[in-house]
């Protein structure tokens, strides 16, 4: 019989997980409203947020079953972070569109914005590279995973403190610091190479795990390109 801490556990990780989904929807439904507004087109940000719908569904259904599951932790965090950069997207070119003078805080939520999505598509990576077991391939491919974290945290620091406008915008950045632009801009420059290197090392584990695969690892690996190609698609 699973001890009252376990029950809770698990009851307290659905709850978070299912509360992600109510989240997606509520974020992706208010930005559609204000892409709306702007008259903005539909058709790619609504793709967008079908295609990333899965992430939330997915990881609540994991986290269901399997509260300390990696994998499902994973999914949910990219649902979060797709939520909010959807959310993000509308809102600032609702701003700059001057629809509306109440819009409070559109700089700073632009700046999450920047800051979340770098690191939504590194945790994409992470989880290419984990799945289905929440480990590497082999502990010989651990070391792998400080060279994402190496590279994802110097695109967040260059993402969040960067001096000036945002890449392709005209928001400045409120937090930027004028006196770190240097090295800012080397942290930058060297997280290319590192999750360049890490997305290519990822690829090489996703094919050879499914190489290795049998039984219903194969099986969830075949499940997970399913879902990957219909992304895509």
């Amino acid at each position: 019989m699973p001890s009252s801490e376990s029950v809770f556990v698990r009851r307290a990780a659905t709850i978070s997980a299912w509360g992600i989904i109510i989240l997606f929807a509520l974020g992706v439904g208010y930005g559609t409203a204000l892409f709306t507004l702007i008259g903005a087109p539909l058709v790619g940000t609504l793709e967008m947020a079908l295609a990333f719908l899965g992430y939330p569904i997915g990881g609540a259904l994991i986290i269901a079953r399997r509260p300390h599951n990696v994998i499902g932790r994973l999914l949910v965090a990219i649902g979060f972070g797709t939520t909010f950069t959807f959310f993000s997207a509308a809102y600032t070119q609702y701003h700059v569109a001057g629809v509306s003078t109440f819009l409070p805080a559109a700089r700073y939520i632009d700046w999450l914005g920047n800051v979340v999505w770098p690191c939504n598509l590194a945790l994409g990576l992470f989880t290419l590279f984990l799945f289905p077991t929440g480990r590497p391939l082999t502990p010989r491919w651990r070391w792998l995973i400080w060279i994402g974290a190496t590279g994802l945290l110097f695109m967040a620091l260059s993402a969040a403190f960067m001096p000036g406008p945002f890449d392709g915008e005209t928001t400045i950045n409120p937090f930027g610091v004028d006196a770190l632009a240097g090295p800012l801009k080397l942290f930058g420059v060297i997280s290319s190479p590192l999750m360049l290197f890490f997305a290519v090392a990822t690829v090489c584990s996703v094919v050879l795990r499914f190489w290795r695969s049998r039984g219903d690892e194969r099986q969830m690996m075949k499940w997970f390109a399913f879902c990957v190609a219909l992304m895509a698609i």
